[in-house]
C-alpha cells in the first residue's frame, strides 16, 4: 500500500517553494535596476564624450576633477541651466558638441544661451575641433582616424548662441602657448596644432553686457583662448565661460605638461561647491540609450514601476490566497461532509422548501466555479447521460418539496464525489 503524504507537510513545502521563487525574482529585479542606474547608457563610442576613453574623450578629465574634490555627473537629455543663487550653484558643461547635433537641437540651444546671458548662471562651453571615425568597424579591431572640423562647423555654435557678431575663431599653424591671463608666469600649456584662438570682432568695451568679457586664458601673443561673459551677473564666479581650443580637456593631451593645470584653472571659475554636469545630448546620446537606461529614467520609469506593482500583487496572491493543489481534494471532502450534514439537518426540520432554496444557493460555494462532467443522478426522467456544468446544479424535479430536496442533495453529493475522485484530480492536473 502506497503511503499517503501528510497534507500539511505538502502545504508547507509548496509555500516554501513559492516564497523562494518570489525571492529569486525579486533579487533579479533589484540587480537589474541597480545595473541600470549605475552602468552608463550602453552607447557606441563616438570618441569625444565624457564616457569615452578614446584619445578625444573626456573620461580622464572627469577623473581628474573628482580627485581634486569636485563633484561631477555625466547626464543625458538635460539641456537646461541649473539653479544658481548667491551662495551655490551647479555648472552645465558642454565639451566639443558635434555640429550635426547642434543643428538638431538649435532651438533649445538658442533659448539656453539667451537665458545664460540674461540671468546669473554657470555654463562652460568648449568649441569643437576634432572628430574621429573608425577605419574598419567590422574588423573587430578598434582603429580610428583623426580629422579636423572646418572653420564653419567650429563657429556654428557661436552663431546659435548669438555671439558670432562679437567673436570669431582663427586657427594658427605657429606654436601657441596658453597660460592664465592674470599670471602667465605660473604655468603654460603648448596647444596642439592647429591651435584655435578667439578674435574679438567688436571691442570688449562695446559689448552690450553689464561687464566686458574677461579673458581667462591667452596665448603668448595675447590672443584669447578662454573668456567669460557675465551677462547681467556681477559675481566673481560663474557666468558663460567659452573655450576656443578643447585639446586641454581630452584624454590624448591631458597628460601633456600644463594641460591638467590649465583645465583645472577653467573649472576653478565655476562655483566650487556646485556639481559639474557634463551633458552628452550634443554628442548624440539623447536618441540611442540602452534598454536599462530608458526603463529607469522617466517616462519609462513609470512603466517599470507599474510592472513591478503588478508583479508584487501577483506574488502576494500566489503566496497567500491560492491553495496548493495537493490540499484541494481534502478541502472538497470536508465540504462534502458539511453539505451532507446540512442536508440531513434540514430534512429533520421538515422545512423542505427553505432547505431546498438554501441548498441551491450554497451549491456554488461547495462545487467551485470550474466546469466538470457529472452524472445527473436522482432526477426524474434521467437518462444517465453526462453533461457539462459550471459550479451550479440544475433545477431538481420532484413530486413535492421533500422529493425536490432529496433530488438536489443527491445531485450535489454525486457531483462532489465525482470531483473528489482520483481520476478527476488527475485529469485536472493534466
Amino acid at each position: 500500500m502506497t503511503p499517503v503524504a501528510d497534507p500539511q507537510l505538502l502545504l508547507r513545502r509548496e509555500r516554501r517553494f513559492r516564497f523562494a521563487l518570489m525571492a529569486v525574482m525579486a533579487a533579479i529585479l533589484v540587480a537589474w535596476m541597480v545595473l541600470g542606474v549605475v552602468k552608463p547608457p550602453a552607447q557606441p563610442d563616438n570618441y569625444t564624450n565624457g564616457y569615452s576613453y578614446s584619445p578625444g574623450g573626456h573620461a580622464a578629465l572627469i577623473q581628474l576633477l573628482k580627485q581634486n574634490g569636485r563633484s561631477t555627473r555625466v547626464a543625458v537629455g538635460d539641456l537646461r541651466l541649473p539653479a544658481f543663487d548667491d551662495s551655490s550653484g551647479n555648472t552645465l558643461v558642454l565639451l566639443e558638441p558635434r555640429p550635426e547635433f547642434v543643428d538638431e537641437h538649435e532651438e533649445v540651444l538658442k533659448r539656453l544661451f539667451v537665458e545664460a546671458l540674461a540671468r546669473p548662471c554657470s555654463l562652460v562651453v568648449a568649441l569643437p575641433k576634432r572628430f574621429y571615425n573608425p577605419e574598419d568597424p567590422d574588423s573587430g579591431i578598434e582603429v580610428i582616424s583623426e580629422h579636423d572640423y572646418d572653420k564653419h562647423q567650429v563657429t556654428r555654435l557661436l552663431q546659435v548662441a548669438g555671439l558670432d557678431e562679437l567673436l570669431d575663431v582663427e586657427r594658427s599653424e605657429d606654436p601657441v602657448v596658453c597660460s592664465p591671463e592674470s599670471a602667465p608666469q605660473r604655468w603654460s600649456f603648448e596647444v596642439p596644432q592647429p591651435a584655435q584662438v578667439f578674435v574679438f570682432k567688436k571691442s570688449p568695451a562695446r559689448w552690450d553686457h553689464s561687464r566686458p568679457p574677461e579673458v581667462l586664458l591667452a596665448s603668448q601673443h595675447g590672443e584669447p583662448i578662454a573668456i567669460r561673459v557675465f551677462g547681467r551677473s556681477s559675481r566673481s564666479r560663474g557666468g558663460l565661460v567659452l573655450v576656443s581650443d578643447p585639446d586641454m580637456f581630452s584624454n590624448r593631451w591631458l597628460g601633456v605638461p600644463g594641460a591638467a593645470r590649465t583645465a583645472l584653472h577653467v573649472f576653478a571659475q565655476t562655483p566650487p561647491e556646485g556639481e559639474l554636469i557634463f551633458e552628452e545630448t550634443l554628442h548624440g546620446f539623447s536618441t540611442d540609450a540602452s534598454v536599462e537606461y530608458l526603463a529607469l529614467t522617466p517616462p519609462g520609469l513609470w512603466v517599470t514601476l507599474s510592472l513591478l506593482l503588478l508583479l508584487g500583487l501577483f506574488g502576494w496572491r500566489e503566496a497567500t490566497v491560492l491553495r496548493p493543489m495537493q490540499s484541494e481534494a481534502q478541502d472538497r471532502r470536508a465540504r462534502l461532509y458539511a453539505v451532507d450534514g446540512l442536508a440531513r439537518m434540514m430534512l429533520r426540520t421538515r422545512d423542505h422548501g427553505a432547505a431546498y432554496r438554501a441548498l441551491m444557493r450554497r451549491a456554488g460555494l461547495a462545487l467551485g466555479q470550474d466546469s466538470a462532467t457529472v452524472m445527473a443522478q436522482g432526477t426524474s426522467g434521467s437518462t444517465g447521460t453526462r453533461r457539462r456544468d459550471t459550479g451550479r446544479i440544475r433545477h431538481a424535479a420532484g413530486a413535492d418539496e421533500e422529493q425536490r430536496l432529496v433530488n438536489a442533495a443527491a445531485m450535489l453529493a454525486g457531483r462532489m464525489k465525482a470531483e473528489s475522485s482520483p481520476a478527476t484530480a488527475e485529469r485536472k492536473q493534466q
